[in-house]
């Protein structure tokens, strides 16, 4: 249960502050579209070379210090992030933050793989998944709550609660011992003799990992501000957010039976033309509540499903830690890229909306860019063995 109940209570930590900065922004700091893109992307620009720095270092051995040192980093920087009103305080309070989350849960992964038996590997992602996903909503709606009852002492003392609660959980947890076998490095769905999985989908699963949050890190950033500068309270942004992630995580619990689907091509289409759609049809409802609603809950659900099928990729591989580093690097790329692209281009457009269709072009791209890399070698299928029988690409 500590394998899943760690990255839960760290994203909903972490999201008390995604939304309290943004809606700040609109509400009391004043800053503009830029200089929010700019706060909340600033997390990724350390979070992606710790990102790279943690998937070579970590092994089961020390995941559990990497897992204290990120948690502790985590308590300290979000008291200021919780209270300030001055972007020279939060900016580089998020710069450390992101050194933090990219240890945190590389560490959390690498944790929970050598924590498992073989053969458990898509159930305990699509676990893992719910997991941070409900954290993340939970995040959204708690942040929107606390900080109309208590503001920001309610928000701190609430954060620095959960952290020390994390704390005793590492600290109490007793490990799976290290020299029985582990999900950890065990490639599932090949028997000894098979070709095995086809070692494209690790990089078709980074591209998952960078599209799906490209197209949700400008939600998480504008989303919040614009409704703060239309005067709407807060908890409708909180609860708008609380219901997208809420659907991804319930996606990722119930999606891990798909496990054989996902190494189909048309797995790829079945998740970005929908995403394509639903984003369409918020953009065109944006930024009513009720109306943005359905289609929200669309995006959530498909955000759910690319990033359960994103770390299997990844992770049903020998070299899964360093996989795992890559992948929540596309991760913190995707998290600066997303808001500043999309800031800019609602800058040149003068149209405040105009993020929607910046994302259903970069899904778009990214789609065709994984469809040629899994085409087909001199015209024949590909072939997966399993134990359940053959899978084609």
């Amino acid at each position: 249960m500590t394998i899943y109940l760690l990255p839960c209570l760290m994203d909903l930590v972490m999201f008390l502050v995604m939304l309290r900065l943004p809606d700040a922004a609109g509400r009391s700091m004043h800053l503009s579209d830029f200089k929010i893109a700019l706060l909340i992307g600033s997390q990724s620009f350390t979070y992606i070379p710790a990102c790279f720095a943690a998937g070579w270092m970590l092994k089961r051995s020390n995941a559990r210090l990497f897992l204290i040192c990120s948690l502790l980093l985590t308590m300290v920087v979000n008291i200021p992030l919780l209270f300030t009103n001055s972007f020279g305080v939060a900016l580089p309070m998020m710069v450390l933050s992101g050194m933090a989350m990219a240890v945190f849960f590389n560490s959390a992964q690498t944790f929970m793989r050598g924590d498992v038996p073989p053969g458990s590997l898509i159930r305990t992602i699509g676990l893992y998944n719910f997991a941070w996903s409900t954290g993340v909503a939970c995040g959204f709606l708690f942040g929107g709550l606390l900080n109309n009852f208590g503001g920001s002492a309610a928000l701190a003392a609430f954060s620095t609660a959960t952290c020390l609660l994390m704390l005793g959980m590492i600290l109490a947890h007793k490990s799976r011992p290290l020299h029985h076998d582990s999900a950890d490095g065990v490639i599932e769905q090949s028997l000894p003799g098979d070709r095995g999985v086809d070692p494209r989908y690790v990089i078709v699963g980074w591209l998952l990992a960078f599209v799906m949050n490209f197209t949700q890190r400008p939600i998480f950033a504008f989303t919040p501000k614009l409704y703060a500068e239309k005067h709407q309270p807060q908890w409708k942004a909180g609860v708008m957010l609380f219901l997208l992630v809420l659907m991804q995580a319930l996606v990722a619990l119930a999606a891990p039976r798909l496990r054989r689907w996902f190494y189909r091509r048309l797995s790829l289409l079945a998740m970005a033309l929908p995403l394509m759609a639903g984003l369409g049809l918020v953009w065109l409802t944006f930024p009513g509540f009720w109306l943005s609603l359905l289609p929200m809950l669309v995006v959530g659900a498909i955000q759910g499903l690319m990033i359960l099928a994103s770390i299997y990729y990844v992770s049903n591989d020998p070299r899964s830690s360093r996989n795992v580093g890559v992948n929540e690097a596309m991760v913190g790329i995707a998290g600066v890229s997303g808001p500043i692209l999309c800031e800019w281009i609602m800058e040149l457009t003068g149209y405040r909306a105009a993020f929607f269709p910046a994302m259903i072009v970069m899904t778009l791209l990214v789609l065709a860019a994984q469809l040629i890399l899994l085409r087909r070698a001199n015209g024949h299928q590909i072939e997966i063995h399993g134990r359940n029988g053959t899978c084609r690409l």
